[in-house]
């Protein structure tokens, strides 16, 4: 889904320490494409986050900490595709643990969960890195990571969204199934994932 964006890319990770997906991240920015992620507050003191990374590569970062946790797991593409479930994006999720992952193609879903990241956005500080020759820096032995508190003129004040979600059936043999899921919905589980990449 991001190698193949064109227009926007929007990212809410608990846990994202995969440098491959940062990798498409930083791509898709460098084509161009709006690209933005938010993190948990665990990413401020965690040497495996890719945040450092994504802001090396020139994607804008944000760090949620009005929540306990920042639980959320979701990519939305070109304001189209929604990609969300149990999977964070890390090596246990990858090869360890049980996971799910659905990739949703819906622009009335995908309108809502862009609303949901915004609320998260419009509650969410700059992630930054200081750079390797600032004052200080030589001392570190990874790099330091600080939250700017700066929030823009006439930003809405944070609040979560939470919403229930249903997916119609979308043809005949779907609405005689209503317990399997519809046909224009993909499953794609991790080990397939690679294959089809």
């Amino acid at each position: 889904m991001i190698e193949a964006a064109s227009v926007r890319v929007r990212v809410a990770m608990f846990h994202f320490s995969n440098t491959h997906i940062a990798d498409a991240l930083i791509r898709a920015h460098r084509r161009g494409v709006d690209t933005a992620v938010i993190l948990d507050k665990s990413h401020l003191t965690d040497k495996r986050s890719v945040g450092p990374r994504l802001l090396a590569g020139g994607v804008p970062v944000f760090i949620d900490a009005e929540h306990k946790t920042a639980h959320n797991k979701v990519t939305v593409t070109d304001g189209r595709w929604v990609v969300t479930g149990s999977y964070n994006y890390n090596t246990n999720a990858e090869t360890r643990n049980a996971e799910n992952l659905l990739i949703l193609d819906s622009p009335a879903l995908a309108a809502r969960y862009e609303e949901n990241w915004l609320s998260h956005r419009t509650h969410s500080s700059a992630f930054t890195v200081r750079p390797a020759g600032s004052a200080g820096a030589a001392k570190q032995k990874s790099p330091t990571v600080r939250l700017s508190t700066k929030s823009g003129a006439g930003q809405l004040p944070g609040a979560a969204l939470s919403f229930n979600c249903s997916v119609p059936a979308s043809s005949a043999q779907d609405q005689k199934n209503p317990g399997v899921m519809p046909s224009h919905v993909k499953y794609v589980p991790p080990a397939m994932r690679r294959r089809s990449q």
